[in-house]
C-alpha cells in the first residue's frame, strides 16, 4: 500500500484558502462598492427579481417626472399667454362705454387704434411656441395656428381679408339706397296767393311788392329735413330771379324763388342754385340753368320771356327732378309703404330677406286710435293704422332683429309739432297723420341703418369671417348675371378665396389635444385651441372694434361708437367668464392641470423614496457588517496560511524526528 509523504490533505486546504480568498476578495469589492453584486448574475435567491421589478417601477417614475417637469415649463409658458389674454380682455372691456367720447372726443376717436393694438397682441400671444411647439393649435404643433394681423385685415394672395368680407355684408345688409324721389319727396309747389311768413306776414320782393303766387315756386322742407336735409338758401346769378329767405319761424322750413315779370325773365345761362346741407353734415348744392332751347337738358330750365307763369312752372318740373334724385335712407331691406285703397291710412312695412337686413319680429301700441296687426308671411309684414288721429305722446314700437342675433327697439311718438328723430308729426286728419308715419318710419329706419345696423353688420361679418371650422362664409353675388351686393339673398362658403384665420386642430375636446402621462392611472390634458368659443368671441369682438373709424366730422360716428361699444361690453363682461372656451375657464383648467401635477409630484417623489430604500435593502450591503465579516475572514485567512504552510512541512521523518 502507497502512502503519501504527507500525513494531511494539503490539496483540500488549499482549497478552502482559495474560497475563502474569493470571499476576501468579494467582501472588499462590496465594502468598495457599498453593492452586493456587481451584476445580476451575482444576485443570489430572490434580490434578483426584486431588484428588476424595483428599477422598473423607478424608471417609470422618472419618465413621469421628466413628462411633468416638460409640461410645466408649458403650463408656466401658457399662465403667462392667459394672465397677458385677461388683462387684454378687462381692458378692451372698461376701456369705453356708451357715451363716453371723452374730452375733444379723443376716445372716441382713438378707440380704433387701441382696438388694432389689443388684436395684434392678442394674434401674437395665440401663437405663443415653447420649444419649437406652438400652444394653441390643439394637436397641429409645428406651424403657427393663426394668420398674421395684417393677412388676417387685409388679405394675402388674392385671398379676401376681414375688411372686405366687413364691406360686402354691409352692403348687403343695408340694401339699396333709395332716393328722395322714391319717397314722394320733395314738396316742389307753387303757391297760390300772396306768399307768406311763418308768422302769416306778406313776403316782399327787393322793391317791397308783395310776392304773388303767379312766379314763385316754393319748396317745403319738412320731409326732406326729417331725412336729414337741411334747406339753407336760392341764390341767382342775375337779379332777374330773386329768392324768398328762409322764414327763421317758418315750421316747417319753406324757401321760394320767384321770377320777374315781362320783360324781365332771365336769359339764357344764367343760374338759379339751392344750397342745402346734407345729411353727412357737408354741403351741397343743386344749381338749374335757364336756357332758350326745348326741351331743356340735365341741370336746366325753359324760360319764356313771355309768361313768367310759364318760366315757374318749367323751374317747378326741372327742380323736382333733381331734388328727387337725391340720395333717401338705407332701410336695412325692408320695405316701407303707405297702402294704397282700399286700405287707407295705413303703413305697411315688408321684410325682403331672412339672412340680411332686418328681420321683423313685434310691433305694439299704446294708443286706442292706431291698430297693428303682423303677419309671419313670407314675406313678413307690419301693418300700422290709423283710426282717428293719436294723442302727442302716444307710440308705435317695432322690435327688429339685427344680423348679429341682437334686437333693438324703434319708437315712434307722435308729435303735434315738427317732428324729430323717431317722431311723427299729427296731422290735420288720419289718412295726413298715417302719410307722416310713414316718411317718419323711413327717416328713423335710415338713421338707424347708419348706426345701430351698421355695427351689428360689422360684428356679423366678423362671426362669418371668425369661423370655428375653418369656412368663412361671404355674401352670394353668384349669377349669372352677377348679383349687386344690395340685392343678395343668401351667403357662401369663401374658403376658396378667403384668408383662413385659423388653420390649427378644428374640433374635438381642446384639453385633449395635447395630453400627458403623469402616473400609472393618471393622464393630464392641457392642449389649447385658439378657436375655442371664448377665445374666438375675444377674436371677433376685436376685430370688429379694429374695423370702424370715428371721424369727428362724421355726423354717425357717435350713434356708431355707442353701437360698437355696448356690443364690446356685452361680449367681453365678465358673465362670458361662464362660456365655454373662455379665457378665465381656459386658466382655470390649465390651473387644475397644473395643481393635479404639483400634487403627484410629491406623491410620486414620496414613492420613489420608498422603492430607493427597498433597492437599498436589496442590491446595498451593512458596511459596518461588510467589515466585520472582512476582518473575521483575513483573521481566518492568515491563520490558514500558518498551518497550511506547517503542515505542508509535516512527514513521517520530520514527524519521528
Amino acid at each position: 500500500m502507497l502512502v503519501n509523504k504527507s500525513m494531511f490533505p494539503v490539496q483540500a486546504g488549499y482549497n478552502v484558502i482559495s474560497k475563502m480568498n474569493d470571499q476576501l476578495g468579494k467582501l472588499q469589492t462590496q465594502l468598495g462598492t457599498q453593492q452586493k453584486a456587481s451584476s445580476l448574475a451575482e444576485m443570489i435567491g430572490g434580490d434578483r427579481a426584486n431588484s428588476l421589478s424595483l428599477r422598473a417601477r423607478l424608471t417609470k417614475l422618472t419618465a413621469y417626472a421628466d413628462n411633468m417637469t416638460t409640461v410645466n415649463m408649458r403650463l408656466n409658458f401658457l399662465d403667462q399667454a392667459f394672465t397677458s389674454l385677461s388683462k387684454i380682455k378687462s381692458e378692451a372691456r372698461t376701456a369705453a362705454t356708451p357715451g363716453s367720447y371723452g374730452e375733444n372726443n379723443l376716445v372716441m376717436v382713438n378707440l380704433q387704434k387701441t382696438s388694432q393694438d389689443r388684436l395684434s397682441l392678442v394674434i401674437d400671444t395665440l401663437n405663443a411656441q415653447y420649444g419649437g411647439r406652438y400652444l394653441m393649435g390643439g394637436n397641429v404643433t409645428d406651424s403657427a395656428p393663426v394668420k398674421s394681423y395684417n393677412v388676417i385685415m387685409n388679405g394675402q394672395g388674392g385671398s379676401a381679408g376681414l375688411q372686405t368680407v366687413v364691406n360686402e355684408r354691409k352692403q348687403a345688409d343695408l340694401g339699396r339706397a333709395l332716393t328722395l324721389g322714391d319717397l314722394g319727396l320733395p314738396k316742389v309747389d307753387i303757391v297760390s296767393g300772396p306768399v307768406r311768413d311763418g308768422d302769416g306776414k306778406p313776403v316782399t320782393d327787393a322793391t317791397g311788392n308783395p310776392v304773388t303766387a303767379q312766379n314763385t315756386v316754393m319748396l317745403k322742407g319738412d320731409g326732406m329735413e326729417q331725412l336729414g336735409y337741411k334747406l339753407n338758401s336760392f341764390t341767382s346769378s342775375t337779379t332777374d330771379v330773386w329768392a324768398v329767405a328762409p322764414d327763421p319761424n317758418g315750421n316747417p322750413t319753406q324757401i321760394g324763388v320767384s321770377f320777374n315779370q315781362f320783360p324781365l325773365s332771365p336769359s339764357p345761362g344764367d343760374t338759379v342754385t339751392l344750397n342745402f346741407t346734407k345729411p353727412d353734415g357737408t354741403d351741397g348744392s343743386i344749381t338749374l340753368t335757364a336756357t332758350n332751347t326745348a326741351p331743356a337738358g340735365p341741370g336746366q330750365f325753359v324760360y319764356d320771356p313771355f309768361d313768367e307763369n310759364v318760366t315757374a312752372q318749367n323751374f317747378q318740373a326741372a327742380l323736382q327732378t333733381e331734388l328727387s334724385g337725391l340720395e333717401g335712407p338705407q332701410l336695412g331691406r325692408l320695405d316701407v309703404t303707405q297702402a294704397a285703397l282700399p286700405a287707407t291710412n295705413t303703413t305697411t312695412i315688408t321684410q325682403n330677406n331672412t339672412v340680411f337686413g332686418y328681420q321683423l319680429s313685434s310691433v305694439s301700441t299704446d294708443s286706442s286710435k292706431i291698430n297693428v296687426a303682423q303677419n309671419a308671411g313670407p314675406p313678413a309684414t307690419m301693418d300700422v293704422k290709423f283710426a282717428a288721429n293719436p294723442k302727442a305722446g302716444e307710440s308705435v314700437s317695432f322690435e327688429l332683429k339685427l344680423p348679429d342675433g341682437t334686437t333693438t327697439t324703434m319708437k315712434m311718438t307722435a308729435v303735434l309739432g315738427a317732428p324729430g328723430p323717431g317722431e311723427f308729426q299729427i296731422g290735420a286728419d288720419a289718412a295726413e297723420t298715417s302719410a307722416n308715419f310713414t316718411m317718419g318710419v323711413q327717416a328713423t329706419l335710415g338713421d338707424l341703418s347708419k348706426t345701430t345696423l351698421s355695427a351689428a353688420s360689422t360684428y356679423q361679418a366678423s362671426n362669418d369671417f371668425f369661423s370655428a371650422d375653418g369656412h368663412p362664409m361671404r355674401v352670394d353675388t353668384a349669377g349669372p348675371p352677377p348679383v349687386a351686393l344690395e340685392d343678395a339673398v343668401a351667403l357662401r362658403d369663401g374658403s376658396a378665396d378667403t384668408v383662413i384665420w385659423y388653420t390649427g386642430q378644428q374640433s374635438g375636446n381642446a384639453r385633449l389635444s395635447a395630453t400627458a402621462q403623469i402616473d400609472d392611472t393618471t393622464k393630464v390634458g392641457y392642449g389649447v385651441r385658439a378657436n375655442e368659443d371664448g377665445l374666438l368671441q375675444m377674436v371677433r369682438t376685436l376685430a370688429s372694434m379694429s374695423i370702424e373709424s370715428y371721424p369727428t366730422d362724421d355726423v354717425t360716428s357717435k350713434g356708431r361708437f355707442d353701437a360698437m361699444v355696448e356690443r364690446q361690453m356685452s361680449n367681453l363682461s365678465s358673465d362670458t367668464a361662464a362660456m365655454d372656451g373662455s379665457v378665465e375657464g381656459i386658466s382655470l383648467e390649465l390651473g387644475v392641470v397644473k395643481n393635479s401635477i404639483g400634487n403627484t409630484t410629491e406623491r410620486n417623489t414620496a414613492y420613489a423614496y420608498q422603492l430607493e430604500t427597498m433597492l437599498t435593502d436589496v442590491e446595498n450591503v451593512n458596511m459596518e457588517q461588510t467589515a466585520m465579516e472582512l476582518l473575521a475572514l483575513k483573521t481566518r485567512l492568515e491563520a490558514s496560511y500558518q498551518t497550511t504552510a506547517s503542515v505542508a512541512q509535516l512527514s513521517l521523518v520530520n514527524y519521528l524526528r
